[in-house]
């Protein structure tokens, strides 16, 4: 039985089970942003094609410390939670922009059919794993992202967000939004053009 010692994932399950509702559509996953693996083994259990690539720093940091003293090593603890599943996990230990630089540098290219982003909630982390793991996420494919109504402080994800679906309109289409906001990857003869103005 997974533990957890807090819940920030069980209000997505409703529009996950929808947006997800393809089990076999999604094998390849990437998942940036972890924490004690709520959102990983809920995957694991209700997608049992998928393999999950995991990054995280997986240690206490002091982002993590303002938010209600989680300072107990959560990176054992993911790693206990997705013991019944860990033939079908890789767990990458470091900073998104490292593990993102590194993926973009495979060949062939790794390509995911599902990118969840919720690792930094600064909104230039943000912006970065969505690029970059944009370019990683094959046509077709869902990429979610956390956090799209989090309110805390001024520098935020939404900032992030916003920005990406400015500059990459025509590009994407919104299958959901409310706290979380998930994107579906057009093809390239699908995308619309854009006309000057």
């Amino acid at each position: 039985m997974p533990n957890y010692t807090a819940d920030w994932f069980s209000k997505n399950i409703p529009s996950w089970t929808t947006i997800l509702a393809d089990k076999e559509g999604f094998k390849n996953i990437l998942e940036i942003g972890c924490f004690e693996g709520q959102a990983t083994v809920w995957l694991l259990e209700n997608l049992p094609n998928c393999r999950i690539t995991a990054v995280d720093v997986f240690e206490e940091t002091d982002k993590y410390k303002g938010y209600g003293g989680y300072e107990h090593d959560y990176g054992k603890l993911f790693l206990e939670n997705i013991t019944p599943y860990v033939d079908r996990v890789q767990a990458c230990k470091g900073t998104s922009l490292e593990w993102l630089i590194t993926f973009h540098k495979i060949t062939p290219k790794v390509e995911f059919d599902l990118v969840y982003v919720d690792g930094s909630h600064q909104a230039v982390s943000v912006l970065q794993d969505i690029v970059l793991s944009w370019e990683l996420l094959k046509e077709g494919g869902i990429m979610i992202c956390d956090d799209y109504e989090w309110h805390i402080k001024e520098d935020k994800p939404r900032t992030a967000i916003d920005a990406f679906m400015e500059v990459y309109k025509g590009k994407f289409s919104v299958i959901n939004k409310g706290y979380q906001i998930a994107f579906k990857k057009l093809a390239e003869a699908s995308q619309v053009p854009h006309v000057a103005q």
